[in-house]
């Protein structure tokens, strides 16, 4: 995961990168690097001091080139700009905060430095100037709304103005907005907006040639209101959402351009009459550029090989078509960063860990003849919010929150698919707060994973965390089952640190379970296994850990593992089971946990909590009581208690009981079932939304456990962890 900005320097292609290494203890994982400047064949190190640095933007201006960067220490990012030189002057912006992706440009004389503010749980952008001469910084200035959430500036300065293009989310979806500033002035001017009438616009880049600013964005959309799964058996159409973090793989690409003073949006128009490039495989992070009257379009694409690669288009009067330029592949789905010099293409491309360089590609001519036109207005979507409420216990509230404890980046190889992609490390959390509203939420690419992912993966978390904002957790997937595998087939867990802990990957040692358990803090972490009856990625019910295994994944894309046969079980999807080896098998041996329900790649699962306060702290105190139910939406209210314990608690009541269900949803219930072992007492709700008891529970001989499952109309479940006796 390497930063870089390709610029001009003294009339040739430059660059600027940031690259580090990580230690490969289980303890030592930081990240220690430099920032570097190559310029012809050769590189010099610029900082003095060594660092986790990242988000570098350059310049050039009368002869000195300037840096703008992110140093991360402490759990916090700094914004800090430096002259092009070892000894050059250098200055933070900011104090130690959640500071992100700044972006540099040149205003007359003068340097313009544009981020984004992510304190207190919003996201905002602000901007600062600096005089080069005295390196004096004024700001920084306010350009959103402290109340919004804006993302990802992208800058240009078009003749005498700066131009400012940025992803808001406006409650629903992410859209674009575009301001500028004016030469004298201090304020940017108020945005205009554009995008396609639905899905996320991202990803937005921007590019001046010739008086004009010219756009290009991806528009993708979370896996919802078109992800369905048929019941082979009774024909039913069941819908999933998806909660933002996954995404389906049709990807289209957006370009246009800004005229006047107004920024009048204007889009491209396609032979087809759309304003969209679509494309079958997963396309996105394009940038836009013209040279002599040829408009190029450059963005990643999915290649073999579970990688990236960027392609090259130009436009003819038939629309995009690609050029000769050879495929670049990556590792990232993260645009390259490029400038041109005369007619040939300078791309950055990630050498290794520790290095970057170009690679040059001439440009070829042709008259684009592309003709733009004025866009649709506007129309914010309408936003659905997750169900909310409280309940009280032991004379005290407890919220329901919402979260997903299993989730996957592009880190994962999994994620890089030729049907689906998820996002980067980077977006995953804000993605899984806006889109899909989520309160917590748990990042867990497989342990394959190396030293600077993981420590990425590390520093997204501890970034996104937002103590009674947001919720986010270090943790990964502890993978030792595959097909063939060398080693004893444990099954898949999810480590979920309180706070922060080691990587320990299967092929450094740590292939047994009993040795991942012993190497754990109690009560500082929790290993969640997923798909317990897969059939080839199956968990061993022979291993269990009463201090670290307080919870198990009862749904999630392949379906429901509740028992063989169940209610949405994976064969009905297309998937092999194993025999005898799902939730309830584990819940007969005499185990206690409780469920959880997650997203993985698509996001269909997500996770209800009870806590008293959303931090790190209260949440892993609702997690390791069990008190959690799993749904497949985040759109029902469960209270389930017997003799007043409420659910994933011990009872020590010998009976007869009484039992306590609340249940309120957003759409008609059809049952409401008691789970036990060997049985189940179904109660039919008459199609009504909610659903209340307090009386006599229907058992006479107390059971081991019981738990509630609630069925909607439509196919959707939630499960609520179970109820234990104590029957000694």
């Amino acid at each position: 995961m390497l930063s870089s900005c390709a610029f001009i320097q003294a009339g040739k292609p430059a660059l600027v990168y940031a690259a580090g290494t990580a230690g490969n203890s289980p303890a030592n994982n930081a990240i220690t690097g430099h920032i570097y400047i190559t310029a012809g064949n050769t590189t010099t190190q610029l900082t003095s001091k060594a660092g986790d640095y990242d988000c570098v933007s350059a310049v050039c201006l009368e002869g000195k080139t300037y840096i703008v960067f992110v140093r991360y220490e402490n759990r916090c990012n700094t914004i800090v700009v430096k002259e092009g030189i070892p000894s050059g002057q250098e200055t933070a912006l900011t104090a130690a905060g959640k500071f992100f992706n700044p972006q540099l440009a040149i205003r007359g004389n003068e340097l313009a430095v544009v981020w984004e503010n992510r304190e207190n749980g919003g996201s905002f952008l602000e901007y600062s100037t600096i005089e080069t001469g005295n390196f004096f910084v004024t700001g920084p200035r306010l350009i959103t709304p402290q109340d919004q959430r804006c993302y990802c500036p992208s800058l240009v300065h078009d003749n005498d103005r700066l131009v400012l293009g940025y992803e808001k989310f406006d409650g629903a979806r992410y859209i674009l907005e575009f301001r500028s500033l004016a030469p004298g002035q201090d304020d940017f001017s108020h945005p205009v907006t554009a995008g396609m009438p639905a899905g996320n616009d991202t990803s937005v880049t921007l590019f001046a040639a010739q008086g004009e600013v010219y756009f290009a964005w991806e528009n993708s959309s979370p896996i919802d209101t078109d992800y369905t799964w048929v019941e082979q058996h009774t024909g039913t159409t069941l819908t999933f959402p998806a909660f933002g973090h996954g995404w389906r793989i049709r990807g289209s690409i957006g370009v246009g351009k800004l005229t006047g003073q107004e920024l009048t949006v204007q889009l491209i128009e396609y032979p087809n009459g759309e304003n969209a490039l679509q494309r079958e495989e997963s396309c996105g992070q394009p940038q836009v550029f013209i040279v002599h009257n040829t408009l190029f379009l450059l963005y990643m694409k999915h290649s073999k090989g579970n990688v990236w690669g960027t392609r090259l288009e130009l436009y003819t009067g038939n629309g995009f078509e690609e050029t000769a330029m050879p495929l670049v592949l990556c590792t990232e789905r993260t645009a390259p960063s490029m400038v041109i010099e005369n007619n040939t293409l300078h791309m950055a491309v990630k050498q290794d860990d520790a290095a970057c360089g170009l690679v040059s590609y001439r440009l070829p001519a042709a008259d684009s003849g592309a003709r733009f036109s004025a866009v649709k207005p506007y129309v914010q979507m309408p936003s659905v919010q997750p169900v909310r409420g409280t309940i009280a216990l032991n004379g005290e509230r407890y919220n329901l929150y919402w979260g997903d404890l299993h989730m996957h980046s592009n880190i994962s190889l999994c994620s890089r698919h030729p049907r689906f992609h998820c996002s980067e490390v980077y977006d995953k959390h804000r993605f899984s707060r806006d889109v899909g509203m989520l309160d917590f939420d748990l990042l867990t690419d497989h342990d394959m994973m190396n030293n600077i992912e993981w420590q990425a993966t590390r520093k997204a978390a501890h970034l996104a965390d937002t103590p009674g904002s947001y919720v986010s957790y270090v943790g990964y997937e502890w993978t030792a089952t595959a097909p063939n595998y060398r080693y004893h087939p444990y099954g898949h867990y999810n480590v979920l640190y309180l706070d922060d802990g080691p990587l320990y990957r299967i092929d450094d040692g740590w292939h047994d379970l009993n040795k991942l358990w012993a190497a754990l803090e109690p009560g500082r972490a929790l290993t969640i296994p997923h798909h317990p009856g897969e059939g080839l990625w199956c968990m061993d019910w022979n291993y269990f850990s009463p201090e670290f295994e307080q919870l198990v994944e009862i749904f999630q894309v392949r379906g429901s593992y509740e028992y063989d046969q169940c209610r949405m079980h994976p064969e009905l999807y297309g998937r092999t089971t194993t025999k005898n080896n799902s939730i309830q098998t584990g819940l007969q041996k005499g185990y206690r946990f409780g469920f959880t329900s997650g997203g993985e790649h698509e996001g269909v699962g997500i996770t209800g909590v009870y806590a008293k306060e959303l931090t790190r702290e209260g949440i892993f105190e609702a997690l390791y009581s069990r008190r959690v139910f799993g749904s497949t939406i985040p759109n029902v209210f469960i209270d389930f208690r017997v003799d007043g314990v409420i659910f994933g608690s011990v009872n020590n009541h010998s009976g007869p009981h009484t039992m306590e269900i609340a249940v309120k949803g957003s759409s008609p219930l059809s049952s409401v079932v008691l789970v036990m072992p060997d049985t189940e007492h179904r109660i039919t709700t008459d199609d009504k939304n909610e659903y209340h008891y307090n009386g006599p529970a229907p058992f006479a001989k107390t059971p081991e456990w019981v738990y509630l499952r609630v069925e909607f109309r439509d196919g959707n479940t939630a499960w609520t962890s179970p109820v234990f006796f104590d029957l000694a």
